[in-house]
Order: structure tokens, then C-alpha cells, then sequence
């Protein structure tokens, strides 16, 4: 009967097995190649952790020196304009592992290397403006700290709110974007739109998915702060976690909602 099944439908049975065997081939290159890519993409974030570990490092020695708050100010100055540049350098990155990743859940076998770079040759001006936009924003949001010290509690309080809002949206935007820029022939102003426009009909879809990226290294804040004589070991294992999987976890989360999402609501069924 199950036979007689899988023939009304033009499937054989060893057509399945066949299908299943791929399956788990592909899900097995898949584990085995995750570190690799992961570590390729990660290479693209290296400025960015060592320029902000250097900092944390400089701002925990003015803490315990009781630094003035004017020499406070320039180092925070200094850090966020650099770290500028070093944000917009992962935006290409950011496309080339979605790449990988769009090939992945299409069950395909794809080289890492060239398919990476495939995707950051083709998508380059794209993603470096969504990058440059997304490392300006702390900079931003810091000069607007700084200048709202002096206004009215309540009225700062306001601002300061809004400004998150329209950072965790911005974040939110950009999760779906450069899947998208992969998965699509767009113009910016179309990618951006159509990825606001998923974030605001999904947003609780959205949100959990960018909870469940950051799970890890939120976990291990959490625990640091209630265990604080185990900092060492978390620190440990959060770098561990991103040097053999963390930021290909986060990517492939990101793509596997901007694929769901864009087979609902942005392709024909007759095409998904």
C-alpha cells in the first residue's frame, strides 16, 4: 500500500530512499563544513573584537582609577569612530555566508570558499551600505547621549527609549536584508522595504529569532553577573562558541525566517 502510494503521487520508493540518503548526506557536510565557514566569516570580524576588547579592557583600568569624565568621553569618542569602519567591513561578509547558508537549505553541496566570495563579490555595495549604516548607529546614538545629559529626566528618558526602538528595528531589518539580497535581485530601496515590511507583519516571529541568536552570549552574561568568580570559564566558552559555530548559528536562523517568510508572502506558490 505504501507503494501503491508514493506511485499515485510519481514517487517511487527507491526515488525516496534515494531523496532521504541525500538528506542526510547534505545534513552531515553540513556539520562537518559549519566550522569552516564559520571561521571564514568570523576572519571579517576579528577588527572589530580586538578594537572592542582593547577598549572595554582601557575603560575597565579608567573605572578603577577613577579617570577624569572629559578623558572618558574622548576614549568612548575615539573607540565608536573607529569601530565605525570595522562594523561596515562585516556588512560584504554578512552576504557571502548567507550565500552558503541560501545553498545549504537548498539541500545543495556548495565549494565554501567561492561560493563565500560569490556572494560578496555580487552583493558588495549592498551589504557595505547596510554595514556602514548599522556601525554608525552607536555613534550616533552616543552623540545623542551626550547631547541629551542636559535636558529635562523624563523628557531624555523619551528619547533615549525611541532611539533603542529604532536601533532593535534596525537590527531586526537588517536580519532579514542580506538574506534577502541573496535570494532576490533587488534595488536597496526595495530590499529595505520589503524586509521592514516582513519585520512589522512578523515582528514576535522576528524578535524571538533575534533573541534565540543572541541566546548564548546572553546566557553567559546573565550567569557572569550572578557568578561572577566564573567570568574566566564563560568568557572561554563564548569564544569558543563563535570560533567553531556562533555567528554561522545566528546567519543560518536569520535565513532559514527570511526563506520561510519569503515563500509566504513574496513568491508565487507555483515558484516556492
Amino acid at each position: 500500500m505504501k507503494r501503491e502510494k508514493l506511485e499515485m503521487w510519481g514517487a517511487s520508493a527507491p526515488d525516496v530512499a534515494d531523496e532521504a540518503r541525500q538528506v542526510r548526506a547534505m545534513r552531515t557536510e553540513l556539520l562537518t563544513s559549519l566550522p569552516c565557514a564559520n571561521i571564514l566569516y568570523m576572519l571579517f570580524w576579528i577588527p572589530a573584537i580586538l578594537w572592542t576588547s582593547a577598549n572595554a579592557e582601557l575603560l575597565a583600568v579608567y573605572a578603577r582609577q577613577g579617570a577624569e569624565p572629559g578623558e572618558v568621553i574622548r576614549t568612548v569618542n575615539l573607540f565608536l569612530i573607529v569601530l565605525w569602519p570595522c562594523i561596515a567591513l562585516t556588512g560584504p561578509a554578512n552576504a557571502g555566508i548567507s550565500r552558503i547558508i541560501r545553498e545549504w537549505l537548498r539541500n545543495r553541496s556548495c565549494h565554501l570558499i567561492s561560493t563565500f566570495f560569490r556572494g560578496l563579490r555580487e552583493n558588495w555595495k549592498a551589504s557595505l551600505l547596510l554595514s556602514s549604516i548599522t556601525g554608525a548607529l552607536p555613534l550616533i546614538f552616543w552623540s545623542c547621549y551626550c547631547s541629551l545629559a542636559q535636558w529635562n529626566g523624563r523628557v531624555a528618558e523619551a528619547v533615549y527609549v525611541f532611539l533603542l526602538i529604532q536601533l532593535l528595528l534596525w537590527l531586526l531589518v537588517t536580519q532579514l536584508a542580506y538574506p534577502m539580497m541573496v535570494r532576490f535581485e533587488l534595488p536597496l530601496r526595495g530590499l529595505i522595504r520589503n524586509s521592514f515590511l516582513l519585520t512589522l507583519m512578523k515582528f514576535p516571529s522576528s524578535l524571538m529569532t533575534f533573541v534565540l541568536a543572541w541566546i548564548v552570549p546572553i546566557g553567559i552574561a546573565v550567569a557572569s553577573a550572578y557568578a561572577p568568580s566564573g567570568q574566566p570559564m564563560m568568557l572561554l566558552v563564548l569564544v569558543l562558541y563563535y570560533l567553531m559555530a556562533g555567528g554561522c548559528v545566528a546567519q543560518y536562523l536569520f535565513s532559514h525566517q527570511c526563506e520561510r517568510l519569503s515563500r509566504r508572502y513574496l513568491m508565487p506558490k507555483s515558484d516556492s
